[in-house]
């Protein structure tokens, strides 16, 4: 709460709280979370997990920010299947599935909608994994016929840090496996 409001409901450091004053300052924040979570999904769509890290991050209570998500998601303004649906769509071909998955996981999307998500993708793009590899590729510049062993081993490396495989990237880049040896 900011000072001057502590002052109009008479607060200081050690004074007690009454259940009207209390349920006053609750409806205060819980009016003030939202309008702050609605500014927040101004600027993009966010998981629920990272709205409630922001809230909790910003001060406010749990009981008011997970008002603020029930409320939120009574509105429709956030939705994690949809959010994980428009982030794989918009990545696939880009990114491996691994590397997507993890994305999601780290934006605290739950695991039964990853889990459910990803491999509905796997099975409807088996080549996304082609294309991604193919634009990682193309991206990075590389002539691969003209690679020493330490740049084989350099760009096995990058790939597997992209979430492919050691199996996929040594078929895909034609490597032998005595070129490669980790």
């Amino acid at each position: 709460m900011y000072k001057k409001e502590c002052e109009a409901f008479g607060l200081s450091v050690d004074s007690e709280l009454n259940d009207e004053v209390y349920g006053e300052i609750f409806l205060l924040l819980r009016q003030r979370a939202l309008k702050y979570a609605v500014h927040l999904l101004e600027a993009r769509d966010r998981t629920e997990g990272q709205l409630l890290d922001k809230l909790y991050s910003a001060g406010y209570p749990k009981d008011v920010a997970e008002y603020v998500i029930e409320k939120l998601q009574g509105y429709r303004y956030i939705n994690d299947k949809n959010f994980a649906d428009n982030f794989i769509r918009n990545n696939i071909g880009i990114m491996s599935m691994r590397e997507i998955e993890n994305k999601l996981y780290d934006k605290k999307v739950p695991d039964d909608i990853v889990k459910e998500l990803v491999s509905q993708y796997k099975d409807d793009n088996a080549d996304s994994e082609e294309e991604a590899f193919r634009y990682l590729l193309n991206k990075k510049k590389v002539d691969i016929k003209s690679l020493d062993i330490k740049g084989k081993q350099r760009l096995t490396a990058f790939f597997m840090r992209k979430g492919f495989s050691y199996d996929f990237v040594r078929k895909h880049l034609k490597i032998e496996d005595e070129d490669i040896t980790y």
